[in-house]
């Protein structure tokens, strides 16, 4: 536990776990918010909500399997 927190006392990695984390939350964010608009805009048709929700998807598939 110790070796963790030395870790985290290092200004550059402490900089750079937190650019991480806020980059992850950020995409997170923008993917919740644009399915929302999507459900907002085409509520009566999810199907255009559901098609972009997979190509946006699509590419970290393909990538990771």
């Amino acid at each position: 536990m110790k070796e963790m927190l030395q870790l985290f006392r290092n200004k550059v990695y402490a900089r750079f776990f937190l650019a991480n984390i806020l980059e992850r939350l950020g995409s997170m964010i923008a993917g919740v918010s644009l399915m929302f608009y999507l459900l907002d805009q085409y509520g009566k048709q999810p199907v255009y909500a559901t098609m972009t929700q997979i190509m946006m998807a699509l590419p970290a598939l393909i990538f990771f399997y």
